[in-house]
């Protein structure tokens, strides 16, 4: 409320309003270079502009949308069923609007962005450098400059995440999207509803699940259920701290829902690696439960039981998990014949990983290489090249490949960080802050568990993940004021 007063009475000078007005005559050009001319520049201009409008009015809700179209990934929806593919130009137009009324109102920004650009740099001129010894270079630099741009997307997050208000907003817009996509995908198995892709936000595709038994499986905004299972996982943490920190029953009760579609969402993708992820979640959240047992573990108890009644409902979903175990057991012990399909196929994509790495260990085949490279190293190796090229199927080993051992360091840079400033402050008792910084390392758990079996198709939600991880340390600052001394990050 006090920041909706101080805006009303907040008047920029001459000079700030003729800003505004170059400002909204750059953005007008380029959407309009977007768009091409016509109508769709029009539209373009139009869409733009009051976007520009709405954020620098109420910067909150323009955070609240940010975060809601990244978790929904509506950028992909809109491409792919509206034929709109400048989403992410427009979410960058969004946050730099905000950042420019913080800018002229003298609110400054998160000072953790300082650092957190300082390794975005780095890694990006890194993998940009990579393309000098890749052998398809055009691939490299195109795979480098879109991830440089999903970085500045994740630089402007940690900038305008300052405080309790615009946190809250942030972690408000994950879990309608969310609760969202969750609700999509329970209505789609009630009534059936298969066929209707719900303006591309509740996709579903029939698949072999195991034996002679195929099913539908939910792919939700996503191309691949494995993924959606996976941008569920990621999502739920922030549902379950919503319910802990729920201060009247009907905003308890919200979360649960969520939480409960959620869970189901999950066991209708069928994904293996989601259920272990799940299961770790789960494991560590009753470890460290800190004084706060009861609703925590009445909550674990909610989503143990959600889980199995939705596994009670498809027993197929046991079905796929004991080929997968039979399969592992095969693996392990060198004996035998595999009989899940697509157990067999990640294990080559995988094994050729290990090949690309053993031939370039220190620097990798370059950026965006693997995929390209596949077929031929799959032949070389005996392997299954499965005829077409396809991704190593686990993060870690995709980069090990195409990154070699300098990426994995630089890897490692952009996580540890804020990983390790989150785990202190989910040490402050059961302040906002502190369950949000827990909701953020279970959330990159998720991530980095169910990414063991997927390759990085979807980085938006890593770098996601990653803003808010270091985000939060600033936005916490003046409740925990002895934080940056601690760490020594703030500083850099």
């Amino acid at each position: 409320m006090a920041n909706r007063l101080a805006w009303a009475h907040y008047t920029p000078a001459a000079s700030n309003l003729r800003l505004i007005g170059v400002c909204l005559v750059v953005v007008g050009a380029v959407a309009a270079a977007a768009m091409g001319g016509g109508l769709g520049m029009l539209a373009a201009l139009i869409s733009v502009l009051l976007l520009f409008v709405v954020c620098f009015v109420a910067p909150s809700a323009g955070i609240w949308l940010a975060f809601f179209s990244i978790f929904t990934n509506s950028a992909q929806v809109l491409t792919a069923t509206w034929g709109f593919s400048s989403l992410t130009e427009a979410l960058i137009v969004m946050l730099l609007t905000i950042f420019l009324r913080d800018v002229m109102s003298g609110r400054g920004f998160n000072r953790f962005v300082l650092p957190f650009g300082a390794v975005l740099m780095l890694c990006s001129t890194y993998l940009l450098a990579s393309a000098s010894w890749a052998r398809f270079s055009n691939l490299a630099f195109e795979g480098a400059f879109n991830l440089a741009k999903t970085g500045f997307v994740a630089l402007l997050l940690v900038a305008l995440l300052t405080d309790h208000r615009r946190m809250g907003a942030a972690v408000a817009g994950v879990v309608a999207g969310l609760g969202l996509l969750a609700a999509i995908t329970a209505l789609q198995y009630t009534l059936g509803l298969y066929d209707f892709e719900f303006w591309g936000f509740g996709i579903a595709t029939y698949h072999h699940i195991s034996g002679e038994i195929d099913s539908w499986r939910i792919d939700g905004p996503m191309t691949d259920p494995n993924y959606y299972a996976q941008v569920l996982l990621i999502g739920l943490p922030f549902a379950v701290i919503g319910a802990v920190r729920a201060n009247n029953r009907f905003a308890w009760l919200i979360h649960i829902i969520v939480i409960m579609l959620s869970i189901m969402a999950v066991a209708l993708t069928y994904s293996r690696g989601g259920l272990v992820a799940m299961t770790l979640m789960g494991l560590l959240f009753l470890l460290r439960r800190r004084g706060v047992v009861f609703p925590m573990v009445m909550l674990v108890l909610v989503v143990g039981l959600g889980f199995l009644v939705s596994t009670l409902f498809h027993l197929s979903y046991l079905d796929r998990l004991n080929a997968a175990v039979g399969d592992v057991i095969v693996i392990v012990n060198g004996e035998g014949y595999i009989q899940d399909e697509a157990i067999s196929g990640r294990l080559s994509e995988m094994l050729v990983a290990v090949h690309l790495f053993a031939d370039h260990p220190v620097f990798g085949v370059g950026y965006d290489q693997y995929e390209a490279l596949y077929q031929n190293t799959a032949n070389i190796h005996g392997l299954m090249a499965r005829g077409q090229d396809r991704q190593a199927h686990s993060l870690m080993l995709e980069m090990l490949a195409e990154r070699g051992l300098i990426g994995m360091l630089l890897f490692a840079l952009i996580v540890l960080p804020g990983t390790v400033l989150c785990w202190q402050i989910g040490g402050f008792g059961r302040s906002s802050h502190s369950l949000i910084a827990r909701a953020i390392n279970y959330s990159l758990l998720a991530y980095l568990v169910t990414s063991i079996f997927l390759h990085d198709a979807f980085p938006i939600y890593f770098w996601m993940i990653i803003a808010f991880s270091y985000a939060v340390p600033g936005a916490a600052g003046k409740m925990m004021p002895n934080l940056g001394e601690r760490s020594g990050l703030a500083r850099a």
